[in-house]
């Protein structure tokens, strides 16, 4: 039994289990030789789930490896549904057929982790408008989207700092009514185009990023979509820098 507030730390081994948080807490991971940890989820689980009942628990998980260890997994690796929740210094690696990280409610903060091979690398689908997400000095590379904010999704997503690379199509996909502010990132190398802002997109903010060397467009604006887009290179892509259209 862990306390609220609790704190516990973890020695570095392989765990084959899903880990579900309903309460403040701090999970470290040991920092110490080796392979670290490494939580291995078992088929069609979450590598860890955080849906407190109490929307003001804040859980806190900090230098651990979350793999779903199957690549047909339907879960997620991270979930999470509501409360405050910080995932950092981590790597999460998805399966084929989920995201790695899905983020449904609550206010989160996604800070310094490596997040790969999931159907999106981050996933936004916040329907709430108070809800928010920080994603920032990530690496999210080799997922099918690198960033995908939901259509039906109403919370702020501030996107920062991250490098977003290599992923099956497009870098980052706006589509949430909520302000999406991506900003400082370097978004390069993806198969689709770095940013799309689809038609549902308001509010958004693309400034100071590189976006180079996408085999699409550098970033696709369709009609309906707003924001301000400025102060970027791009370069190299081999769509247009800027296409506006359908």
């Amino acid at each position: 039994y862990i306390a609220e507030g609790g704190l516990i730390y973890v020695m570095h081994v392989n765990y084959n289990e899903s880990i579900t948080l309903n309460k403040s807490v701090l999970i470290q991971g040991d920092r110490g030789p080796g392979s670290g940890v490494v939580i291995n989820a078992p088929v069609n689980a979450p590598c860890l789930k955080f849906e407190p009942a109490q929307g003001t628990a804040h859980a806190v998980v900090a230098n651990v490896s979350l793999h779903s260890r199957l690549k047909s997994s339907v879960a997620p690796c991270v979930d999470i549904g509501a409360g405050v929740f910080t995932l950092k210094e981590s790597n999460v690696l998805g399966s084929t057929r989920a995201p790695a990280v899905r983020i449904a409610g609550g206010t989160v903060m996604l800070e310094k982790n490596d997040i790969s091979s999931g159907t999106t690398g981050v996933f936004v689908d916040q329907a709430h408008t108070l809800s928010q997400s920080f994603i920032i000095d990530n690496k999210i590379g080799k997922n099918t989207i690198g960033v995908d904010i939901a259509k039906d999704s109403r919370s702020d997503v501030v996107i920062a700092g991250n490098e977003i690379f290599d992923n099956v199509y497009s870098g980052v996909q706006a589509s949430g009514f909520g302000a999406a502010k991506l900003i400082g990132n370097k978004i390069r190398n993806n198969k689709g185009s770095g940013i799309v802002l689809d038609k549902f997109a308001k509010l958004s903010l693309v400034r100071y990023n590189e976006i180079i060397a996408n085999e699409g467009d550098g970033v696709a604006v369709q009609f309906g979509a707003n924001g301000i887009i400025e102060d970027n290179q791009i370069v190299g892509n081999h769509g247009g820098a800027m296409h506006v259209g359908d």
